[in-house]
């Protein structure tokens, strides 16, 4: 198995050289060659934060994990919309099944009702 990966521009820009290292010793298929955790903390990009020495700006990333969570959370609200409408229907699907069966079942009643009384009518009409 291999590892393909690549660090696309604009997304990665920004993003150390350093870092950028580091990353690419854990994506490793074969786990006796990946990083260990003690070397992931040996690295010279976590020992000294970043590897250029500068520090960086990261409320960019803060604003687009703050615009993800807010995504998730109005999919999981949507999704939770969906089946609370589903559940909703189902009911009044049911009550309207209950009722119709209920009406069946008094009609059957009745016709069995008025057939009895009308047969017993009509004999005691004819003699």
């Amino acid at each position: 198995k291999a590892c393909e990966y690549d660090f696309p521009s604009p997304f990665w820009d920004d993003v150390s050289t350093g870092a950028k290292d580091l990353i690419q010793r854990l994506l490793v298929v074969k786990p006796k060659d990946r990083y260990s955790a003690q070397q992931v903390l040996d690295h010279p990009w976590v020992a000294a934060g970043t590897s250029d020495g500068k520090t960086h700006d990261i409320s960019r990333a803060l604003l687009e994990m703050k615009k993800f969570n807010a995504k998730r959370k109005f999919r999981a609200g949507i999704r939770v919309a969906k089946v609370i409408s589903t559940l909703q229907a189902s009911v009044k699907l049911s009550a309207a099944q209950r009722m119709l069966s209920a009406a069946n079942s008094a009609a059957a009643d009745v016709r069995a009702g008025s057939g009895a009384g009308a047969g017993g009518a009509g004999a005691g009409s004819s003699t």
